[in-house]
């Protein structure tokens, strides 16, 4: 497992999921912090631009290169930064990226991972839109995405990085008492005031926002992360291929949940 850079000072904490996760209300609470910026699918966009049938007009290394010079400014201002991505794009286009940001910057990792079955349900309900309404994407390529295996990509992060795994049913089911330990980790003080915000299509949405926009309207327009508990036997998968695929995931979801039961007892 690599060391991370434990120098002192503001510390950049990565934080990989897979999609619908409830990263972004995760992220959109963080920002709610003054004395936070975050940074949202950054490798994710880079990929993507230079994916799309026109082709990317700047190369994704030149396009990380940028974010990098703002998360350098930004620690240099003595603020916190949260960059947030998918596992999967990262460690397959980016990983030497990360392992480079891994030692010039003072990093920490985290995982926020949700039951495979949920992910899958809310996912398709997205890319749906995508596939029938938007039309931005060749088919083939969306379809890809929507039966990507998010799951293990992160298990290989966390072989590699280490950090702090955070189950989002549990984050869900009691936002203050994952928040704080999540601040706890990152060298902040918590509030609890800090969990309930204006929406941000009011604040104003951060152009580079714009282009998935339609992925997170639920969290652009809300004040909090509501606490609650999702039912699952109400999701309905009839595809028996992806069923088996979400059984297989399942068990690397497991997995991280064994590590997060594992981290929780060693602060007992």
């Amino acid at each position: 497992m690599i060391e991370s850079n434990n120098s002192k000072g503001p510390c950049l904490l990565f934080v990989f999921f897979p999609p619908r996760s409830l990263s972004t209300i995760f992220l959109r609470t963080m920002m709610n912090n003054p004395n936070v910026v975050g940074f949202n699918d950054e490798f994710t966009r880079a990929h993507i631009e230079d994916n799309m049938p026109k082709g990317g007009k700047v190369p994704p290394e030149e396009l990380v290169k940028e974010v990098e010079i703002q998360i350098e400014k930004t620690l240099k201002d003595g603020k916190t930064v949260i960059f947030k991505d998918t596992g999967d794009f990262t460690i397959t286009f980016f990983e030497d990226i990360l392992k480079k940001w891994n030692t010039k910057f003072n990093t920490k990792f985290m995982y926020l991972v949700r039951h495979p079955l949920t992910t899958y349900v809310s996912f398709k309900q997205k890319m749906d839109h995508e596939i029938n309404e938007l039309k931005r994407f060749p088919l083939e390529w969306l379809l890809e995405r929507l039966n990507m295996d998010y799951y293990t990509s992160l298990l290989k992060l966390y072989e590699v990085f280490g950090g702090k795994v955070v189950i989002s049913e549990d984050l869900q089911e009691n936002p203050t008492k994952v928040f704080k330990e999540i601040y706890d980790y990152c060298g902040l003080e918590f509030k609890e005031e800090l969990l309930t915000f204006k929406p941000l299509i009011q604040e104003g949405l951060p152009k580079r926002w714009e282009f998935l926009k339609h992925f997170y309207d639920e969290c652009f327009n809300s004040t909090t992360l509501r606490a609650g508990v999702t039912d699952m036997s109400k999701l309905v998968v009839e595809d028996k291929e992806v069923l088996e695929q979400i059984k297989i995931r399942e068990e690397v979801y497991n997995k991280l949940k064994e590590v997060r039961k594992n981290q929780l007892d060693e602060v007992k």
